[in-house]
């Protein structure tokens, strides 16, 4: 009959290695959820710069536009 044995030192280095692929996880994560929202803040930010061009071009054609004298 065959015996297995489990060594002390092969637990801790499977442990700390559980450990450190959890962190590294729980860090990707973080990173994601902030770049995630940094490019969500970016969207916007570039779509109220480009609404905001829209508008002052419609105000530069109009001040640019012959005026009808009466």
């Amino acid at each position: 009959m065959k015996t297995f044995t489990i060594h002390l030192d092969a637990v801790v280095v499977l442990a700390l290695l559980a450990i450190g692929v959890v962190a590294f996880v729980v860090y990707q994560h973080r990173e994601q959820g902030q770049l995630f929202q940094q490019s969500m803040d970016l969207s916007w930010k570039l779509q109220d710069a480009e609404t905001r061009i829209a508008q002052l071009q419609r105000k530069l054609a109009k001040c640019a536009a012959p005026s009808v004298p009466e």
